[in-house]
């Protein structure tokens, strides 16, 4: 799944993915890119029921990423989703996720994090 939204003025961006790989980058450009791919059928199926969604929020842009939770077996890796999101520099970034590694690139503020203490997180 791939969707830009138009995002010319400040951006916060929420992502919450339980299982998999989360990349962000800023990058110069007034857009939001997000890619979501799926490492199985099981991760597609999840991609399908995504919210990947982008409001006006006050004076920002909040885009919001969120796969949804497995129901079986949730924290196995074939139902990873691995997202990516390239973002105006300077965006307020907010991941989470409880076993996956969370990359961080660019002119970006903001945290990341797991709820628990899997997946490294590198920045």
């Amino acid at each position: 799944m791939n969707r830009t939204f138009e995002t010319p003025d400040k951006v916060l961006l929420v992502v919450a993915n339980s299982v998999g790989q989360v990349t962000v980058t800023a990058r110069e450009g007034t857009t939001t890119e997000v890619t979501l791919e799926a490492e199985s059928a099981g991760g597609q199926e999840l991609i399908e029921r995504a919210v990947v969604e982008s409001r006006r929020s006050g004076d920002r842009h909040v885009v919001v990423v969120k796969i949804p939770t497995s129901t079986v077996m949730k924290f196995v890796r074939r139902n990873a989703v691995n997202v990516r999101v390239d973002a105006p520099s300077g965006a307020d970034v907010d991941v989470t996720t409880a076993s996956g590694d969370i990359e961080l690139n660019g002119n970006r503020r903001g945290d990341a994090g797991q709820d628990r203490e899997w997946g490294p997180e590198r920045r």
